[in-house]
């Protein structure tokens, strides 16, 4: 699992500004197109089949080549030819920083290295953290399906970050979903998220309508908790064999302001985005 992305650490280290990188990213956004829209362009699929199975991706942990393939609308191969054409004419941010003359081809190989030792060094910090917390199975079980959750549900690439462990508090952290496991040391998890965040998960799970500009506070709320509980009822099937089960038997919703559940310690997890984030908490007792 890629620790963090390329286009965060330019930022860390100050080597474009927040406005240079939302430029090429939207370049690259225009330039690399997504399965579904190279299988309309093919005429393997109507826009509106790439719709309905874009709907059903945020139920089940399936790509949208494999789901139409399952339902006969393309064949294996066919989706090993868009794949090989979605390759052939992918545009990296760093290239597209290059051609905008934000980085010359010396720098962007210097900084490329640099990532690499960085995110190799991320990741063995992480994963230690990680393996010391109780139900670290679980835990890590959860993140993976957040990142895939991310994926199909909001169509954002997103990475395990810095692993914290603080006193619990919600003053940067406006909307928070947790969910509670029966009878486990870790008594809540879920997610933290800031307002644009939360507003965007609502629209892509379909608490709302996508005419509608602004969303209440409740639509927000209740979108948060069905990701939270798409991502860990997917971890449980994931886990779940023998005598060691995990269920979930309850939730809470916390807005800013409020007080979070009773706990010991939590333990926060940044989800990097390729131009924000959000953070997994984990509640212990």
């Amino acid at each position: 699992m890629q620790a963090c992305f390329f286009a965060q650490y330019l930022l860390k280290k100050g080597i474009v500004t927040p406005q240079q990188l939302d430029d090429a990213l939207e370049v690259q956004g225009q330039q690399n197109k997504s399965l579904g829209a190279l299988a309309v362009s093919a005429g393997l699929l109507s826009e509106e089949q790439v719709e309905l199975l874009n709907k059903e991706q945020r139920e089940v942990d399936l790509y949208l080549g494999e789901m139409a393939v399952e339902k006969g609308w393309m064949t294996a191969n066919d989706v090993e030819l868009l794949m090989i054409e979605q390759w052939a004419s992918h545009s990296s941010l760093g290239d597209i920083l290059v051609e905008q003359e934000h980085l010359n081809s010396t720098q962007l190989d210097s900084l490329l290295a640099d990532f690499q030792y960085y995110q190799r060094r991320l990741r063995e910090e992480n994963g230690q953290a990680l393996r010391k917390l109780p139900e670290a199975e679980f835990i890590q079980a959860f993140l993976n399906e957040l990142v895939k959750c991310s994926e199909r549900i909001c169509h954002q690439k997103v990475a395990v970050g810095a692993v914290e462990e603080h006193t619990p508090q919600t003053n940067d952290l406006p909307f928070v979903g947790l969910l509670a496991l029966e009878d486990k040391p870790l008594a809540y998890f879920g997610v933290a998220l800031d307002a644009q965040q939360a507003h965007k998960i609502t629209l892509n799970i379909g608490y709302m309508d996508e005419t509608k500009s602004t969303t209440g506070d409740l639509e927000d709320i209740a979108g948060t908790r069905e990701f939270v509980r798409l991502a860990a009822e997917s971890a449980c099937q994931k886990i779940n064999s023998g005598a060691k089960q995990f269920s979930i038997v309850g939730s809470c919703e916390v807005r800013e302001g409020e007080t979070l559940p009773a706990s010991n310690n939590m333990i926060s997890v940044e989800m990097v985005t390729e131009q924000s984030g959000f953070k997994a908490l984990f509640l212990t007792q």
